[in-house]
């Protein structure tokens, strides 16, 4: 794994059960647990970070996490570009000695007085490059958090991608899952903090940025992703990034030439 910028770090010292709302970003990040312990969502994966382990994964993935220690937990949040592909599954890694004792240097480095944020210069770049690159061949197995409401959660994610080019309300969502649609809204309250439709939408804007990235027509996209209209299509991809489709595009083309 090659970094090729790190944008941000944060340290953080959280209360029991406090939980950081669920979103997206289009680089990599990365949650370092130094102690205590972490639920994390990360799309259709639900698991536990656990004291001295690392995950991974890509900002454009939904993700979400979710203080479990009763004592609480401290944990350093990065969040960097590199040469990784866009994968969809999270990674997990352990870290020994040696990379907390780095970490701890680098924390000095980077830290201001009382504040959470971290300032990345030079050095502080170097010194995480080097951690991250020994990390990279300790990977451990995502082992699930399995319980009925994490499971049914995981269920709809997978049928929401399988059916991206359809319109799909939030009880077809739970009709295809054998479940009521109460049981849907509770999940995804739960491992997601927002409606199911909600989630849905994001999934599919999501996807149409990288359509569009790779250089698909607008009506296209709106087809392929299941909007009842072009017109509905940019109005909420506008709503969620600020910028139409069109400028979007034209954003991608400037940069090109």
């Amino acid at each position: 794994m090659i970094i090729k910028s790190f944008e941000k770090y944060y340290h953080y010292k959280k209360s029991p059960k406090e939980t950081f709302k669920g979103h997206r970003h289009g680089d990599f990040e990365a949650n370092i647990v130094l102690s205590g312990e972490l639920e994390i969502t990360c799309e259709d994966e639900i698991f536990r970070l656990g004291e001295g382990e690392m995950g991974l994964w890509w900002g454009g993935n939904f993700h979400k996490n979710r203080v479990l220690s009763e004592s609480g937990t401290e944990f350093i949040v990065l969040h960097f570009y590199c040469d990784l592909e866009n994968d969809k599954s999270p990674r997990r890694f352990s870290l020994d000695r040696i990379d907390l004792s780095m970490l701890a240097l680098l924390d000095e480095q980077v830290m201001l007085e009382h504040n959470e944020i971290g300032m990345i210069d030079q050095v502080a770049f170097h010194m995480l490059s080097a951690l991250m690159t020994r990390m990279e061949n300790r990977t451990l197995d995502i082992i699930p958090i399995k319980d009925n409401s994490g499971e049914l959660y995981r269920r709809a994610v997978k049928i929401m991608s399988e059916n991206i080019d359809k319109d799909l309300s939030v009880p077809e969502i739970a009709k295809l899952c054998n479940v009521c649609t109460t049981l849907i809204k509770n999940a995804f309250n739960k491992y997601s903090g927002k409606g199911a439709r909600r989630f849905f939408l994001e999934m599919k804007l999501e996807r149409a940025k990288a359509m569009l990235i790779k250089g698909e027509k607008i009506g296209c996209v709106s087809n392929a992703l299941g909007f009842s209209s072009i017109s509905y299509f940019s109005q909420s991809f506008k709503r969620e990034y600020g910028i139409s489709p069109r400028d979007f595009l034209k954003n991608i083309i400037d940069r090109s030439e």
